[in-house]
């Protein structure tokens, strides 16, 4: 998928998630950590500008643990969240990420290194700009809703 399918899907997810049990595990940094989790939405995607393989690596279990160890340390340098709330919006994020990109036509190793095969569900492809919109919408959607229903202050304000 693109960046806007991503953002969008990590939106929906985050958002069932604060839906089913509030901000109890945000550490009072909400839109913080919404930020992270939508920037490490699209992390794997850094494979395409550093010239690497795409769907390599970054696209992988191992991927999902360097990204969610290199959030843990953001994280926690920036705004002094705990180290494991960081592993898991990176991991989580990344996890989210290869899901989606699951449902493409391009087959890769999302379960390496436990498995090699190689897997692709083919169900929509990765520039439809249908599935990429809506997912964005639907996530922004979602997120507006949790906000207004659990009283979240908007940033800044």
């Amino acid at each position: 998928m693109k960046r806007a399918g991503h953002m969008g899907f990590a939106l929906l997810i985050l958002s069932a998630f604060v839906y089913a049990t509030g901000t109890r595990y945000f550490e009072g940094r909400f839109w913080e950590i919404t930020l992270a989790y939508l920037l490490f939405s699209v992390a794997p995607d850094v494979d395409i500008v550093l010239g690497l393989r795409h769907r390599g690596v970054t696209h992988t279990l191992v991927g999902a643990v360097l990204f969610g160890l290199l959030s843990s340390i953001a994280l926690n340098d920036t705004w002094g969240i705990s180290c494991v709330t960081g592993f898991a919006v990176g991991f989580s994020a990344v996890i989210l990420h290869i899901l989606l990109d699951l449902t493409n036509y391009m087959r890769f190793c999302p379960l390496y290194p436990i498995s090699r095969r190689k897997i692709a569900l083919r169900l929509v492809r990765s520039n439809s700009i249908i599935a990429n919109t809506a997912l964005l919408i639907l996530g922004g959607i979602a997120l507006y809703r949790v906000v207004h229903l659990h009283g979240i202050p908007l940033p800044g304000i």
